[in-house]
């Protein structure tokens, strides 16, 4: 069966979304099929989310109403501006009369009066944040305008009436959120807006609490309609309770202008209805079709309140676009690995996936518009990617282990301008009044890419609001010990954020040299330690390297304990120490700005402790480590403009990290989950990086963790542990410690360290093997002496 996808466009050879629903026409004598014969014509299928859509054949045409894209819970769909269906050929006519009204029936209505219309205007400009505790679906975050009483003018969006039929009937409704909530407003309402049109006062709406305002229809005096011109104005007046001067700050959302239509300017874009049931009469010229009933009308078509009827015309029918249908493996039960990429990815990454297939895995490299093609009819949606996972993983019975998504994401992709101060920060914080949104200092992208979403993320919406999470895509397996959605991982998962070519390649050979060419030594051992004074987090840290130094990990620790002067001190050890090399550098602490913060009190004096510059400065190509940044902020990769420590770590080409776990957003770090993570890198070593997180994210449960930290970098990555281990033997009679090299043959150097329980470094030797036997002399009398750690090496490992 020969399938071919859809994407409705208003224009043939550009991908332009569709300003408003339409009635359009496929034409098959076209772009990239051959126009099937009458015979053909009447077999094909067209199918979209609702199941078969109905059309009729004009000539060799297809002609079929296509909707405007909307969101689940949103006007605006979240992630695509182009609805999309598949059109496939069938054994079976179509039954066609089952599309058709019997229009007979139609004739015994009265003909329509009046035929009404809604125009509905929204602009997505601003972005809020929203506290999880005010909703229980997700809500609507973009918002149009932000009013106060500051703007003494308010905020005017022009209408226009050129079509509108009687000015005796026209009506508005409009939606606002508040976002301010002052707590001097003990007698009035927190919100307060009036409606202005053409400079006069028709209504004042209030409303308590930040949340979302929508009013009833508000009739528009037909005395203050003109020929032209008109305007309609949301004020915010200036209020006083009590004496004190009352905050309100609300967000446009969007207005619905109802009005009856002139039966000469009715176009295809426009839905209609009545109030009563009724029909309209149509010429040689027009067809219809009823979106209620889904059928299709030739001569006449009954309109009511509770239908909404498009009107098209021979004449003026849009273009749909059709593209071929991308064929997708049927079988996929063997693959072990799938990476979904953009498709401008998808050469960068076929080395790392050869690198695998070399390696033993089934490997399956997938382009994302490859699976909404076959997921969710063209259109970009996340159960697409969520789908396809689970189904490749049931088909090979858990065979799947991996998934890697290779490209970078945002939550702002429509082609409009971006900047900083058009998205919150905060959830449910007040607006100030001379800007859009309160906002940290950021690091920006130093390329001029505009739309970086090339593989959507999914969204975790916490008490601080939305934040990326790729975890979405890799729950899919029920688990019985959750209640309520389950978000617990079953796949290991993650992302190589790029925006170009250039950045692929750099990820991709990262990987590949770390696991072929990576430098031995010492560096393998030692595990990177960072904070801040603060006790709590310095104890932190501690006690896990502790736990870890049982397995000979040896400790480094940065705590800096004075938070005055101007930090350069600090950063030098910093850098020196990562250059130095490190297997895990762990960092707990502030994360503001998408950095690395070690919160001074003088703000003016310090600087922050490492930040992207730092990042650029290493050099450590040949030891770079997996960075556990356990903070604020680390990794909020969907940002459309601010770049973020996380990124920078990963896509530094030849330097950085190899791999990143990080946060999106703002969130408390826990012991728990660090310990977690660690725990199952050095208790199972013969395990990929993605599969310790992966466990490690099932045992902890914790949800913010699980949901918020990502990992950046490749999932089926083995991290550089040793590849033997050190038998040991003590005679403590003696104070020595027999130990051997789990090899026949070893020629080379060992580093022994004693460490007290604070894991600061007593005693430091270096011996020179040239046998896996030796013996090392201690002194067990020496009460500071807490643990003894042992690391050797030679020229391949």
């Amino acid at each position: 069966m020969r399938q071919l996808i859809i994407i409705l466009t208003t224009f043939v050879f550009f991908n332009l979304a569709l300003a408003s629903d339409a009635i359009i026409r496929t034409d098959n004598s076209g772009f990239y099929i051959v126009k099937p014969s009458q015979q053909a014509l009447k077999k094909l299928s067209l199918l979209n989310t609702e199941g078969i859509k109905p059309y009729f054949i004009d000539d060799d045409k297809i002609i079929f109403f296509s909707q405007m894209l909307h969101g689940a819970t949103t006007y605006q769909h979240l992630l695509d501006d182009y609805n999309g269906y598949v059109l496939s050929t069938n054994k079976k006519k179509n039954k066609f009369k089952r599309w058709l009204f019997n229009e007979k029936k139609l004739k015994k209505l009265p003909v329509c009066n009046a035929i009404y219309t809604i125009d509905h205007l929204e602009s997505n400009e601003l972005l809020i944040r929203v506290n999880t505790k005010q909703y229980t679906q997700t809500p609507e975050l973009w918002y149009w305008k932000k009013i106060s009483q500051i703007n003494k003018q308010g905020f005017s969006v022009p209408l226009d009436f050129a079509k509108v039929d009687s000015t005796d009937s026209v009506s508005i409704q409009v939606a606002f959120r508040g976002i301010s909530q002052d707590i001097h407003a003990k007698n009035i309402a927190d919100h307060e807006v009036h409606v202005l049109f053409n400079g006069t006062k028709i209504e004042t709406f209030n409303w308590q609490g930040k949340t979302q305002y929508a009013s009833e229809g508000i009739n528009i005096p037909a005395n203050l309609i003109k020929a032209a011109e008109n305007q309609i104005t949301f004020l915010v007046p200036k209020r006083v309770d009590s004496k004190n001067r009352i905050l309100d700050v609300v967000m446009l959302d969007y207005i619905k202008v109802k009005f009856a239509i002139n039966k000469e300017q009715i176009t295809d874009g426009y839905g209609l209805f009545s109030d009563e049931k009724c029909r309209v009469v149509l010429n040689k010229n027009q067809f219809a079709y009823s979106t209620r009933d889904k059928k299709f009308a030739f001569k006449n078509i009954a309109l009511s309140p509770d239908d909404m009827v498009y009107i098209g015309n021979y004449g003026s029918l849009q273009q749909a676009t059709i593209k071929p249908m991308s064929q997708l493996n049927a079988d996929l039960s063997e693959t072990e690995y799938v990476m979904i990429s953009h498709p401008l990815f998808i050469d960068a990454i076929t080395p790392l996936a050869d690198f695998y297939r070399q390696q033993g895995m089934s490997v399956a490299v997938v382009d994302i518009n490859t699976i909404y093609t076959h997921y969710s009819y063209g259109v970009r949606e996340l159960y697409a990617i969520k789908d396809f996972i689970k189904q490749t993983y049931i088909a090979g019975d858990g065979k799947l282990s991996h998934v890697l998504l290779v490209g970078d994401s945002s939550w702002d992709w429509r082609e409009s301008k971006k900047y900083l101060d058009k998205y919150s920060s905060w959830a449910n914080r007040t607006a100030p009044l001379t800007r859009n949104f309160v906002n940290q200092p950021h690091f920006a992208y130093k390329d001029d890419i505009q739309n970086r979403d090339f593989v959507p993320t999914g969204q975790f919406h916490s008490t601080d609001g939305h934040s990326a999470s790729d975890n979405w895509f890799v729950s899919i397996i029920p688990e019985k010990s959750i209640k309520g959605e389950d978000y617990i991982p079953d796949i290991a998962i993650g992302r190589f954020t790029v925006a170009t070519v250039e950045e692929a390649n750099a990820m991709v050979a990262k990987s590949i040299n770390y696991q072929t060419n990576a430098k031995v030594g010492p560096w393998k051992s030692r595990v990177l330690w960072i904070t801040n004074a603060d006790k709590r987090y310095q104890n932190f840290s501690n006690a896990i390297a502790y736990r870890i130094g049982k397995q000979g990990a040896v400790a480094e620790n940065i705590f800096p304990e004075k938070m005055d002067g101007d930090n350069l001190e600090v950063q030098e050890t910093l850098t020196n120490a990562m250059n130095e090399g490190d297997l895990i550098v762990h960092f707990v602490g502030h994360g503001g700005n998408s950095i690395w913060r070690i919160g001074p009190p003088d703000i003016k004096k310090n600087r922050d402790l490492f930040t992207l510059d730092h990042i650029s400065d290493l050099q450590n190509k040949d030891a770079l480590p997996f960075v556990m940044s356990m903070s604020c902020y680390s990794a909020p990769y969907d940002h459309p403009i601010a770049d973020s420590i996380g990124e920078k770590f990963l896509r530094e080409k030849d330097k950085g990290a190899i791999a990143v776990l990080a946060a999106s957003w703002r969130n408390t770090p826990r012991q728990a989950f660090s310990r977690a993570v660690i725990d199952n890198i050095y208790k199972t070593p013969r395990q990929s990086l993605g599969q310790a997180i992966l466990h490690a994210k099932r045992y902890y449960k914790g949800r913010v963790a699980v949901e918020m930290y990502n990992l950046l970098g490749d999932p089926a990555l083995h991290l550089a542990l040793p590849a033997l281990t050190i038998n040991t033997e003590i005679n403590y009679a003696n104070n020595l410690a027999k130990l051997r090299i789990d090899s026949e043959k070893f020629a080379g150097k060992v580093n022994i360290e004693f460490a007290d329980k604070a894991n600061k470094v007593i005693k430091k030797l270096q011996l020179q093997l040239s046998s896996p036997d030796f013996t090392v002399d201690f002194d067990l009398a020496d009460d500071k002496c807490q643990q003894v750690r042992v690391y050797a090496w030679d020229s391949e490992q």
